[in-house]
């Protein structure tokens, strides 16, 4: 219930305070050699481009609304305008949490990260789920759960979970370092982290794809240059129509280029 309770309140750092010590190193230590396996360049690379795209969301916003295109979309939503700016607000989250930086997830915590980007990113899906018509309200299923104790026995307990309008389900948890967790969870744990691990160790950084997918983010970055140095929506328009051109050159050369490979 204290997990129930602080998912129903935006605090995701209660399913990690439910998690044994040593799930908590083994989750840690996941995010810490992914870290290890990317490359700083590419990584800031990428974080840059998002960066610089979200600013042209947020500071030429009138002009993107102004779009035909967008103008089309916009109406078949009430919301959408209200939309937009919950999504441009979550990619700020997402630019300011320890994700965007590769020297920040050497060094992951994940209860700190829960309790700050975590919390802000469930606050603000709920704002997103809440403009959009027929979204399923997840935060309120979770709260709307009830939990009894069915019986325990040494260290194993079951506990019937009751969803409105479904069928109660018995769940079997065990005593692991002092925590209660789902059975099914505690024995497929370690083989599901070494199977991660091993994955992890298979990940190669090519240098050749690196550097090509390189120059594809100079190429994007130096269009979305154009864009918020656009100071008139004509402008903005026509620095948006070459960056689709562009993109479109490239997925069409994309595409000869592997049929003359095959």
């Amino acid at each position: 219930m204290a997990v129930v309770n602080g998912l129903g309140e935006n605090q995701p750092q209660v399913i990690w305070q439910a998690l044994p010590a040593s799930y908590q190193n083994d989750v840690s230590g996941l995010v810490r050699e992914f870290a290890g396996q990317m490359q700083d360049s590419l990584w800031d690379q990428i974080f840059g481009a998002l960066a610089k795209l979200t600013r042209v969301l947020d500071e030429k916003r009138q002009f993107v609304l102004e779009h035909p295109r967008v103008v089309q979309q916009l109406s078949k939503s009430p919301n959408a305008e209200a939309t937009y700016d919950a999504v441009v607000a979550l990619l700020k989250t997402i630019l300011s949490s320890d994700i965007s930086s590769l020297q920040r997830l050497s060094d992951f915590n994940g209860e700190r990260f829960l309790a700050t980007t975590g919390s802000q990113v469930m606050a603000q899906l709920g704002d997103l789920a809440a403009l959009v018509p027929d979204s399923k309200e997840t935060l309120d299923e979770i709260s709307s759960l009830s939990v009894t104790l069915s019986r325990t026995e040494g260290e194993r307990a079951w506990v019937l979970i009751e969803k409105p309008d479904e069928k109660t389900e018995e769940v079997e948890f065990v005593l692991v370092e002092g925590k209660w967790v789902a059975a099914a969870m505690a024995e497929g744990w370690d083989s599901g982290i070494a199977d991660a691990r091993e994955q992890l160790s298979q990940v190669a950084v090519d240098p050749a794809q690196t550097a090509q997918a390189g120059i594809v983010l100079a190429v994007v970055d130096g269009a979305l240059e154009g864009l918020l140095a656009a100071q008139t929506s004509e402008e903005f328009q026509a620095s948006l129509e070459g960056m689709i051109g562009l993109a479109m050159m490239g997925v069409m050369g994309s595409v000869a280029s592997q049929g003359s490979n095959n």
